[in-house]
């Protein structure tokens, strides 16, 4: 029989943790991996700055997750791995305040923490423990908004100044938009049934597991993605091709499907994983899967760009004893956050101490707040200065500065968001051996993709040795073509 032929497009995090479980067993499959940018990582990325290596895309991993653990203990990742220092600050009321400790997920647990934190007044903190005499709320509507379940209970302070920093932060999104259950399906989840939402958090068991929750590599998350990909190049019925963009998608009969590559070859596949963001996914399935391409169509993207400044230590003023800060959305500001990666990582730190160098790293772009899109690079670093020299008294010019732009990188998960990748999977039963997979779907995390990817690979590896239905040669390329 011969080896049953997947080609994964897109070579992220998603489709490289596929590729890297499909070829564990003894008998592999042969697997092709399409790669439409010069390297496999999709928005992983790195950039070098002042004699450093720094992350310019996702800069931490879930590390608690079960299946990133066995991951990176897989890769023999276990020792590369760093954690992070410090806590973190929220710019809010014209002042950088520490982020309480006793929050969980932007949501007050303790009430003193939050008063001295400073973030709200004490009329806030008093509107924040009504939620213990509160009601429970009875009309909400099927899929709430993060903002329709948490600001009637702990008010617009609490709200503005630490749920939608945290909670929105973190998908550059608008909690007044974002589904509860699909955008922070644990606060869903803790709250459920139980009338005060402060209690339930407080009552909420630390997840199991050991080591810190939040890990980075020396040298970037890079580290895993080529471990990632070393590993499936290593297997000889697999490869990895980059600067390959995929044009079109067709089904064949009796089954399997042809992918036509750009300006070039078309492959053969018993079975084709999508692991591209949603809109992508959309044009490729208009004509294979239309209603699947509707859905995915339907799911939101908005752009972010980060940028990293280099300083010398003499004109940094603020200590920086911590991660970085946040900024909530109502102040209108250009900046998302900003990470002072030299404090929070202490691989980027000599051992005695102080830096050469103070690395700061600036988000922009959320959900509502793309004019950052309109300006050039001067304009964009100069309208960030400005905010650091309010926020952090920084006004002298940074040594070196690095910016990433990621149009379309952040997928938002909307109210609907789970109907809608139900209506994706409800029609891709019409087309056995096509999935679809990434950030865009089920969790935007790198964590969440390496476990939903590993979860698609075991189904995919049960039904491996089902007959070849394709009509290929040996090699999954059958012909070339001109441009479309």
């Amino acid at each position: 029989m011969a080896l049953r032929r997947i080609v994964i497009v897109g070579g992220g995090i998603s489709g490289l943790t596929v590729a890297y479980h499909l070829t564990r067993g003894p008998r592999p499959p042969r697997v092709t991996v399409l790669e439409a940018g010069s390297a496999p990582g999709g928005w992983v990325g790195s950039a070098a700055i002042a004699g450093y290596r720094v992350d310019t895309g996702p800069e931490a991993l879930l590390a608690r997750m079960p299946a990133v653990q066995a991951l990176l203990a897989d890769l023999g990742l276990d020792e590369a791995r760093r954690a992070p220092q410090g806590s973190a600050f929220i710019w809010a009321r014209g002042a950088l305040r520490p982020l309480p400790q006793s929050s969980v997920f932007g949501v007050p647990n303790k009430l003193m923490p939050l008063l001295r934190s400073g973030l709200v007044g004490p009329l806030g903190v008093l509107r924040a423990g009504a939620d213990l005499v509160l009601p429970r709320p009875r009309r909400l509507p099927p899929d709430p908004t993060i903002a329709q379940v948490l600001l009637p209970r702990f008010g617009s302070q609490v709200f503005a100044n630490m749920i939608e920093p945290l909670l929105g932060g973190v998908h550059a999104g608008d909690a007044r938009r974002l589904s509860v259950r699909s955008a922070v399906p644990e606060v869903a989840a803790a709250v459920s049934g139980r009338r005060s939402i402060y209690l339930a958090l407080r009552g909420r068991e630390p997840r199991t597991g050991s080591g810190p929750a939040l890990i980075g590599f020396e040298g970037g998350i890079e580290q895993l993605v080529s471990a990632v990909a070393q590993a499936v190049r290593a297997v000889p019925s697999a490869e990895i091709r980059c600067g390959t963009r995929v044009s079109r998608l067709d089904p064949l009969s009796p089954g399997g499907y042809r992918v036509t590559i750009e300006h070039g070859a078309e492959l053969l596949a018993d079975d084709v994983v999508l692991a591209v963001p949603a809109p992508v996914a959309a044009a490729l399935l208009a004509e294979t899967a239309p209603d699947a391409a509707a859905a995915a169509a339907a799911i939101p993207h908005i752009g972010v760009a980060t940028l990293v400044l280099a300083y010398a230590p003499s004109q940094i003023a603020n200590p920086l004893a911590g991660t970085g800060f946040l900024v909530p959305p109502a102040d209108g500001r250009l900046l998302v956050g900003c990470t002072w990666l030299t404090s929070k990582w202490a691989h980027l730190r000599p051992a005695d101490g102080a830096p050469e160098k103070v690395l700061i790293r600036c988000m922009v772009g959320r959900d509502g707040q793309q004019s950052w899109q309109d300006l050039d690079d001067e304009a964009l670093l100069a309208a960030v200065r400005r905010e650091l020299a309010e926020s952090m008294g920084i006004h002298e010019p940074p040594e070196a500065v690095s910016i990433r732009r990621m149009p379309g990188a952040m997928p938002q998960y909307v109210a609907g968001h789970a109907d809608r990748v139900a209506a994706i999977d409800a029609a891709l039963v019409q087309r056995p051996g096509l999935h679809v997979i990434g950030s865009s779907f089920r969790g935007v995390g790198m964590a969440s993709c390496i476990t939903h990817a590993g979860l698609l690979a075991a189904r995919m590896t049960s039904s491996i040795t089902a007959p070849n239905t394709t009509p290929s040669p040996d090699s999954p390329v059958v012909a070339h073509r001109g441009t479309r």
